[in-house]
């Protein structure tokens, strides 16, 4: 049986160790916060007793993605097979119906805005449009916008007293030309802090954020913030 430059691609035949299902984002995140990875606790059990493994990495997004584990032994006629073990996450994040997970968003845009303020105290800011160039999401474990095929544009209108502010806000996301979301918001925040609520009219979902961070730039804004999600589920 040939090499591969990865021995795990085209396994053809080999046994795969099936899927256990362990784990879940608030487990992964408490093992990756102690500087142990982005696994579950049968993960790490794992690779402890079988010290012979590869770790092969995590596939897909945070919330429902995977990580594999191989290994390549020989049969008694001489040839290579590969042996894979994956855990699954489970949902962790589910309390009652409703989701509840963080995520780290760090995003490029560009676009046209007006603001007025008032001795720094008071005034309002217009995001005349809004496009994202690329950003990347912890959770999806990927990165999207405009350099990677889609489409996020959006524009509101906020506006303050002192450390308040006060948002409404739209916008459209299309992923390869279709359209995947069209949101509606209302935010506002004390200090840097802001509680977001959104409903998503394509998908018919309502969602609450808490977002912390902050923007810098001139035409070109970098972005990044700490948010924690709140999603009703569908029934």
């Amino acid at each position: 049986m040939g090499q591969y430059v990865s021995p795990y691609i085209g396994v053809g035949n080999n046994p795969v160790n099936g899927i256990d299902p362990d784990g879940g984002f608030w487990q992964e995140l408490k093992n990756f916060v102690m500087g142990k990875g982005w696994n579950t606790n049968k993960a790490l059990e794992f690779m402890k007793n079988n010290p012979g493994y590869n770790d092969l990495g995590w596939k897909g997004d945070r919330l429902t993605g995977s990580q594999s584990f191989g290994t390549i032994t020989k049969d008694e006629n001489g040839r290579e097979m590969a042996t894979i073990t994956a855990f699954k996450a489970v949902q962790d994040y589910k309390f009652g119906g409703i989701a509840v997970y963080l995520d780290f968003e760090t995003k490029v845009t560009i676009g046209a805005r007006m603001s007025y303020f008032a001795e720094g105290i008071a005034g309002f800011d217009a995001n005349l449009g809004n496009i994202t160039l690329t950003k990347y999401s912890f959770v999806d474990n990927a990165f999207s916008g405009i350099l990677q095929g889609d489409l996020e544009y959006s524009f509101g209108m906020s506006g303050g007293v002192g450390y308040g502010t006060l948002e409404v806000g739209f916008g459209n996301l299309r992923k390869n030309g279709v359209e995947t979301e069209r949101k509606m918001s209302l935010s506002g925040g004390v200090f840097g802090i802001v509680n977001e609520y959104s409903y998503d009219a394509l998908n018919k979902k309502f969602a609450s954020e808490i977002k912390a961070g902050g923007s810098l730039g001139t035409g070109l804004v970098g972005e990044g913030n700490l948010i924690l999600k709140i999603i009703p589920l569908k029934k």
